[in-house]
C-alpha cells in the first residue's frame, strides 16, 4: 500500500489518520458534552489531551486534504453528491480542530483550569451558542457520514467504503 494518495485509492497516511481523527473527534466531542451537561464529569488531563490531538489530526488532516491528490470517485456519481460527501469531510475536520478550543474557552471562562482563552474578545453566549451548534453539527454530520457510507456500499454497490478500510481495489 503507498503511503500517499492515488487516483485510485487512499494512502496509509489518509487512511490511518480518518479512523484516529474520527475516533479522536466524537470522543472529544461526547466527553465534553458531557462534561457541560453533568456536573459529576469534571474535565481533566485526559480531557484537555484529547482535545489537543483532536485539533491536531484534523488540522492535519485539512492541511494534508489540501495539498495532496485526492483519490477520483470509483464510480460516476451526481455532483451533488460529490459536493455533500466533501462537505461533510470538511464539517467534521473542522469541527474537530475548532470544537476543542472552543471548550477551552468555555472552560478558562468558568474555572481556574489555567487553559488559553483564544476567543476572549467575543462574549460567553457567542461561545456558548457557537461550541453547541458545532457540538450538534458534528454528530448529526458524524451520523450521515457513516450512515451514507454504510448505505452506498449495500445498497448501491459504492466502493469508497472498502478504499477508506484500506483495501485494494481494481478499476
Amino acid at each position: 500500500m503507498r503511503l500517499r494518495d492515488t487516483g485510485m485509492g487512499f494512502g496509509v497516511i489518509t487512511i490511518g489518520m480518518h479512523w484516529v481523527g474520527a475516533f479522536l473527534i466524537i470522543a472529544f466531542t461526547l466527553a465534553s458534552l458531557a462534561a457541560l451537561l453533568l456536573p459529576s464529569v469534571i474535565p481533566g488531563r485526559g480531557m484537555i489531551l484529547l482535545g489537543v490531538l483532536s485539533s491536531a489530526v484534523s488540522s492535519f488532516r485539512l492541511i494534508w486534504r489540501f495539498s495532496h491528490f485526492y483519490p477520483l470517485p470509483m464510480a460516476p456519481k451526481p455532483p451533488v453528491v460529490l459536493i455533500a460527501q466533501r462537505t461533510m469531510a470538511l464539517a467534521l475536520l473542522l469541527g474537530g480542530a475548532m470544537l476543542p478550543w472552543l471548550f477551552f474557552s468555555l472552560l478558562a471562562r468558568s474555572t481556574a483550569a489555567g487553559l488559553p482563552d483564544l476567543f476572549s474578545v467575543f462574549p460567553q453566549w457567542v461561545i456558548t451558542a457557537l461550541f453547541w451548534a458545532g457540538s450538534l453539527l458534528v454528530i448529526l454530520t458524524a451520523l450521515v457520514h457513516a450512515g451514507a457510507a454504510i448505505f452506498g456500499a449495500l445498497a448501491r454497490g459504492d466502493r469508497s467504503l472498502q478504499r477508506i478500510l484500506g483495501r485494494k481495489l481494481e478499476p
